[in-house]
């Protein structure tokens, strides 16, 4: 199943699930606090996201190298920058997944 199938999948049963009275809710007009204050979407699309998350590791990656590099060598310089440049992955990667783990739930 591609990927815009399961995308519009997943909209349908939330549009189905919205639809569908709330049965915590006291009073008709009541609004449902819980739904409403998650946002349906992210503010960024994966795209996107990916291109700023390189642009910023090679940046990070080539700073710290470059600061690292003048007081220590070219192969320190290297290594730290490579460590700076993964770490923003790690964080970026760490925080994907526990934003897909919390809507599973």
């Amino acid at each position: 199943m591609s990927k815009s199938a399961r995308r519009q999948r997943k909209q349908a049963r939330l549009k189905e699930k919205k639809a569908q009275p709330d049965a915590t809710a006291q009073k008709v007009g009541q609004e449902q606090t819980s739904q409403d204050r998650t946002p349906e979407r992210a503010w960024l699309n994966w795209p996107t996201s990916l291109v700023l998350t390189s642009l910023l590791s090679g940046a990070m990656a080539i700073y710290i190298g470059w600061q690292v590099t003048n007081q220590q060598g070219l192969g320190r310089g290297v290594v730290w920058g490579a460590i700076a440049g993964a770490s923003i992955w790690v964080a970026f990667y760490g925080s994907y997944r526990f934003n897909r783990w919390m809507r599973q739930r």
